[in-house]
């Protein structure tokens, strides 16, 4: 049993995982990010990746589980 003084932390990786895929185009990439990103520079490297404007992109972000947490 845990003492109540005792600290603990979670340790994870500096990047995320992201699949990227287009309703424009028929493809699904994965490249991996820092987790400090804005989505304004998200959006800007996936313009790169994807052809499409980062205006016009809608971002999905899905937990472990792929329950929808985030719509941007």
């Amino acid at each position: 049993m845990a003492n109540d003084s005792e600290e603990f932390r979670v340790v994870t990786e500096d990047f995320v995982n992201i699949f990227i895929s287009s309703n424009c185009k028929s493809f699904v990439s994965e490249k991996k990010f820092p987790k400090s990103i804005t989505l304004g520079s998200l959006k800007g490297k996936l313009e790169l990746i994807s052809g499409g404007s980062a205006l016009g992109m809608k971002i999905s972000v899905f937990d472990k589980h792929d329950k929808k947490v985030l719509v941007q």
